[in-house]
């Protein structure tokens, strides 16, 4: 497993996992699932700075950049809710290449990071990280697709991997990731 971005006819792979909206190519893609992105902040820096109530209440220099895979650009943060839709683009001081050092970055209080429910669940449900601007999360959901070269018929490995990574994402998680936090 790694996050770079594989030319899987080169390198002789059958499939990958990617995750996000997947760029034109020559690759088939079946979607198994979707992850869910959330915004979060360590308590200390919250009473440091405040909740924000609405996405324009985020400084950007407060906001924990990641860069896009294999650039030196960095994401912007998309908020919807409703109609209304705000872009922020993150200029603090760190910015990251992997989830992992950001959020633990936000973790000992460097600022607000936007990242996918997996690589923060643990710390939301430690009471480490606190989600902020949950109602702001429409459309946060990343898409999860296996993909293969066009050129090859689905081997019977390749519908295996396919179907055992859809079994990882059976349903849903419709519940804010608010309710994973520490009790007390």
């Amino acid at each position: 497993m790694n996050d770079r971005v594989l030319d899987l006819v080169q390198e002789g792979i059958d499939a990958a996992v990617r995750v996000g909206n997947l760029s034109d190519s020559s690759l088939i893609a079946r979607r198994v699932g979707q992850l869910r992105g959330f915004t979060c902040a360590s308590p200390a820096f919250i009473d440091r700075v405040g909740v924000p109530q609405t996405p324009l209440d985020l400084k950007p220099e407060h906001c924990i950049a990641m860069f896009k895979l294999g650039t030196n650009q960095t994401r912007d943060w998309l908020f919807r809710k409703g109609g209304t839709e705000h872009t922020i683009q993150p200029r603090a001081p760190l910015s990251f290449s992997d989830p992992e050092s950001a959020v633990g970055a936000a973790v000992s209080g460097a600022g607000f990071v936007r990242a996918l429910d997996f690589t923060v669940e643990a710390q939301i449900a430690a009471g480490l990280l606190v989600p902020v601007l949950e109602d702001w999360n429409e459309g946060a959901w990343w898409p999860v697709s296996v993909v293969y070269p066009q050129h090859r018929q689905p081997t019977a490995k390749i519908r295996a991997f396919i179907d055992f990574c859809a079994g990882l994402f059976p349903e849903i998680k419709q519940e804010p990731i608010g309710s994973l936090r520490a009790a007390g």
